[in-house]
C-alpha cells in the first residue's frame, strides 16, 4: 500500500524504456559512421 513506491517503480520503467531508445539510436549512429 505504498503509493510513493509504485510511483518510483513506474518512473524507473519509463527511464528504462527511454535509455533503451537512446542506446539503439547511438548504436545506429555508430553503424552509419563506421560504414563509409
Amino acid at each position: 500500500m505504498d503509493l510513493s513506491g509504485t510511483g518510483k517503480f513506474l518512473h524507473l520503467n519509463k527511464n528504462r524504456k527511454r535509455s533503451k531508445v537512446i542506446i539503439l539510436l547511438l548504436f545506429l549512429l555508430n553503424i552509419i559512421l563506421i560504414i563509409p
